[in-house]
This record gives structure tokens, C-alpha cells and sequence, in this order.
């Protein structure tokens, strides 16, 4: 009984760590600005990239992705900073 009881209680502290999205903060700058028919995309060139202790989304799956910037407001070389956000089976944006 006590063995089973063990084995609940394991799964269900495991289902309870299961991550919807996964975070990490970032400073950084604007790299590869290009214009788009509907906006501009970018890049981001990391100074810093602090992943969520809970979640963590590495450095790695962002590395490469082109983010949107509808106005155009943005240039190479622009400070930027926020949060990095992939919900599951989703893409990378900034919150």
C-alpha cells in the first residue's frame, strides 16, 4: 500500500512541473531589420539571456527567429528588451 501510495504521489508531483510555455528574458539589439510586405522583421543579437528556472526556453530555439515589427520602428542597432515566450506547439514571440 505504501509503495503505491509512493508512486501516486511521484506521478502527480510530476504532471504538476508540466510546462505550458516556455520563458526566458533577454536585453539585446536589433540585427538583420528588412523590410516585409506588411512590416519590417528582425533578429535579435543576445548581451544577455536569463532562462526561466521553471520553463526554460534556450538560447538555442531562438536563435535565427525573425520577429515582426509592424510600424517599422525599429533599426540595426536598437536596444530591446522583454520577455521570450513559446507557448506548446507554438512559435517564439515577445511579450
Amino acid at each position: 500500500m505504501k509503495k503505491l501510495l509512493a508512486v501516486i504521489l511521484l506521478f502527480a508531483g510530476t504532471s504538476a512541473f508540466a510546462c505550458g510555455q516556455q520563458e526566458a528574458q533577454f536585453i539585446g539589439k536589433v540585427i538583420n531589420m528588412t523590410k516585409a510586405a506588411n512590416g519590417c522583421t528582425f533578429e535579435i543579437a543576445f548581451t544577455m539571456y536569463n532562462v526561466s528556472g521553471v520553463c526554460p526556453l534556450d538560447e538555442g530555439e531562438v536563435a535565427g527567429t525573425k520577429f515582426a515589427d509592424l510600424n517599422c520602428s525599429l533599426k540595426n542597432g536598437s536596444p530591446i528588451s522583454g520577455y521570450l515566450v513559446k507557448k506548446d506547439g507554438g512559435s517564439v514571440y515577445i511579450e
